[in-house]
């Protein structure tokens, strides 16, 4: 009897250091096949959550650039636009001033000229009318030389005579001729005098038509870009909380999705943890007793 209940217990024991290292292998793989999971879960869900961060990242940083360059070209037109406008205002401007200033000169140039002109005619009437009347006295004088010498006193008479009348002559056609210079200056200056006048009204209510243009358009340019500024920023506003309500909202899901499969698989553990646990314990107890009973 005692040689078989040895060999019993032998078999036993083996029975008991197999059943428990069965046990320990199945506890042991389920371990690995559960943290292998849980990894797995993890790994998956950590990488979308980072490939849904970078695709919001990207969103985001692909709309501010949209909007920064819609912006920038926005106030790139508006100060193109504004540019543009003044140097045709300053074109205008300096094309206006110069058709007024080459017509004042113009003028002037006409008047100067005509006042030369008519000066010069009168120059040369007096001449030659001094000419021709000095050729008469000459030839007068001659005559009266000649019958001087025969009838000195008849001459005297007679030169005196002539020569009172040609003195008068002399003075009428000198006054005449004063009296037209004085007036033709006259006439020049009154009209020089009216022309500039005119030329100097035109050019101050163009320069003023100018001014108040120049001041209109800028206004509208200031305006304008004023208000392209504050739709740009308000779009831009819009569109930053919109995405930034997409982000929040997209990492509350994967937070949630995250935290629920951590609990679910935390779950999983726990219980097959506890199955197994229970199971060895269970099967450590029976075989605890058999031993016990056998012993």
């Amino acid at each position: 009897m005692e040689p078989i209940d040895k060999a019993k217990y032998r078999s036993n024991d083996t029975r008991i250091t197999t059943h428990k290292g069965v046990l320990d292998t199945r506890f042991t793989t389920h371990k690995g096949v559960l943290d292998t999971r849980f990894t797995t879960h993890k790994g998956v869900l950590d990488t979308r959550f980072t490939t849904h961060k970078g695709v919001l990242d990207t969103r985001f940083t692909t709309h501010k650039g949209v909007l920064d360059t819609r912006f920038t070209t926005h106030k790139g037109v508006l100060d193109t636009r504004f540019t543009t406008h003044k140097g045709v205002l300053d074109t205008r401007f300096t094309t206006h001033k110069g058709v007024l200033d080459t017509r004042f000169t113009t003028h002037k140039g006409v008047l100067d000229t005509r006042f030369t002109t008519h000066k010069g005619v009168l120059d040369t009437r007096f001449t030659t009318h001094k000419e021709v009347l000095d050729t008469r006295f000459t030839t007068h004088k001659g005559v009266l030389d000649t019958r001087f010498t025969t009838h000195k006193e008849v001459q005297d008479t007679r030169f005196t005579t002539h020569k009172g009348v040609l003195d008068t002559r002399f003075t009428t056609h000198k006054g005449v001729l004063d009296t037209r210079i004085t007036t033709h200056k006259g006439v020049l200056d009154t009209r020089f005098t009216t022309h500039k006048g005119v030329l100097d009204t035109r050019f101050t209510t163009h320069k003023g038509v100018l001014d108040t243009r120049f001041t209109t358009h800028k206004g509208v340019l200031d305006t304008r870009f004023t208000t392209h500024k504050g739709v740009l920023d308000t779009r831009f506003t819009t569109h930053k909380e919109v995405l930034d309500t997409r982000f929040t909202t997209h990492k509350g899901v994967l937070d949630t999705r995250f935290t629920t499969h951590k609990g679910v698989l935390d779950t999983r553990f726990t219980t097959h943890k506890g199955v197994l646990d229970t199971r060895f314990t269970t099967h450590k107890g029976v075989l605890d007793t058999r031993f016990t009973t056998h012993k």
